[in-house]
């Protein structure tokens, strides 16, 4: 493996690597790209989350924290 590069493994089921495959081909990316992709939007999410908690209270974020997955 080249220096500076990162490997994660991802395990999942047929039918998920299939969802994946598909999905990445549908929006024109590399799995890879698939992938980085939607673990960035998922980060920013919880940002945008622990943000609400801190000036709403963590109930409201928990809520909506439940509700993207």
């Amino acid at each position: 493996m080249a220096k500076g590069r990162t490997a994660l493994l991802v395990r999942c089921t047929g039918e998920e690597a299939e969802a994946v495959r598909q999905a990445a081909r549908h929006e024109r990316r590399t799995i890879s790209g698939y992938i980085l992709h939607a673990v960035l939007n998922r980060i920013a999410n919880q940002k945008k989350l622990e943000a609400e908690w801190q000036k709403t209270g963590k109930r409201k974020a928990v809520a909506a924290s439940e509700s993207l997955d």
